[in-house]
């Protein structure tokens, strides 16, 4: 350190620009230290920074009914019908101070062809467990459908809470759109169930494959796609559940009321109309419906086979060779009822006779299954 002190002290003397030159030979004398421990780092860690909370994006789920079926896949509706809309939504996110849901449905089709109103949820009064659960109605009408009716129209749905430059945007999250095409009577029927579908397709394939009495085909699809359709509601609803003791009347009522709801109907729906000497329970276009109601022994659609006879007559006073049973089973559940599909299915009455007639009579099936627990009375 001596060398360098005595540089440093010729540096502070330096009085004149000459001076200088005597003591930079001096400081390039000094020799450089050598470094015996390695220096220490001088990088430290970088501070973390919280990031500031943001806020939940408004999201949650859509539940989209058409005239009482939820939409899970794509929906048949008929053409040039105002069909009604139910909309339920499970929000998890309600932003504060927003007092409205707008749902609206969005499609590339023209609002010529292809309408859907906007549908309006207002703020529910309370969570339950921690979901906003409200709903609202609207309708929906197809103006006009493809030219190949099996094509889709599609339906985008977005949301927002509130409206104008104020408003929030609402994410949907799970099935977030509305798919819909024409419906055909002979070759569609619209319950919202797959399987039930299928199965009641592949019955009308069975009558056009043969030509089995072409001119009632329409009608009897319309009527057993509706009556399908009202089955399903009335077991999902569990509108006959367990202690109830319905009588046929009842039974009548609520599903002529669920088929009043069918657009595809039109309202043609005829109560106890006279024919072949006795009062019809249901009628459309000329199609009979019977309805029965079993609290003494489970149905199958083997012993349906007992309740066809005066359904046969009824069909045949009118010349129809194609008619309706539905059968309402009232009877204790000792396991859990199946779906309808599985109830579902064609009977062959014997004519009088006539053991292989030219023009044989058909009989569709419908077994709904009533007397229902609740669904967790099977796992006490």
């Amino acid at each position: 350190m001596a060398p360098l002190h005595g540089v440093l002290v010729a540096i502070e003397s330096i009085a004149e620009p000459d001076e200088r030159h005597p003591v930079r030979a001096a400081l390039l004398a000094v020799p450089l230290p050598i470094p015996l421990i390695p220096p220490r780092s001088r990088t430290t860690a970088p501070i973390e920074q919280t990031p500031a909370a943001r806020e939940p994006v408004p999201r949650g789920a859509i539940i989209t009914s058409v005239d009482g079926s939820p939409v899970t896949a794509t929906h048949v509706v008929a053409p040039h019908k105002v069909h009604q809309l139910h909309v339920e939504a499970r929000v998890l996110d309600w932003p504060d101070g927003a007092d409205e849901l707008v749902l609206r449905y969005v499609s590339r089709w023209p609002r010529t062809a292809a309408e859907v109103t906007d549908i309006l949820i207002r703020r529910p009064a309370e969570q339950v467990e921690g979901v906003w659960a409200g709903s609202g109605e609207g309708h929906l009408i197809l103006h006009a459908g493809a030219a190949d009716p099996l094509s889709t129209v599609r339906f985008a749905i977005n949301g927002a809470f509130g409206v104008g430059e104020d408003s929030t945007p609402f994410r949907v999250i799970g099935y977030d759109e509305l798919a819909v095409r024409t419906f055909d009577a002979l070759q569609d029927v619209i319950t919202g169930a797959q399987t039930l579908d299928a199965r009641i397709l592949a019955m009308l394939a069975e009558l056009r494959d043969a030509r089995f009495a072409p001119d009632e085909q329409p009608a009897f699809g319309r009527l057993l796609g509706a009556v399908a359709k009202a089955a399903v509601r009335i077991i999902a609803d569990r509108q006959f559940p367990e202690g109830s003791n319905p009588t046929e009347k009842e039974f009548q009522t609520e599903l002529v009321k669920r088929l009043a709801m069918v657009s595809e109907l039109e309202g043609r729906i005829v109560e106890h109309a006279w024919q072949g000497g006795g009062p019809t329970d249901i009628s459309h276009d000329g199609i009979v419906a019977e309805l029965k109601v079993s609290r003494t022994r489970p149905v199958t659609l083997a012993n349906a086979r007992d309740f066809i006879d005066q359904t046969t007559q009824y069909a045949s006073a009118d010349q129809r060779q194609l008619s309706i049973l539905v059968v309402l089973d009232m009877t204790r559940k000792d396991a859990p009822p199946g779906v309808l599909s599985n109830t579902i299915g064609w009977l062959a009455p014997k004519l009088h006779a006539l053991d292989e007639p030219d023009h044989p009579s058909r009989t569709a099936v419908v077994v709904v299954n009533g007397n229902l627990p609740v669904p967790s009375a099977w796992s006490r």
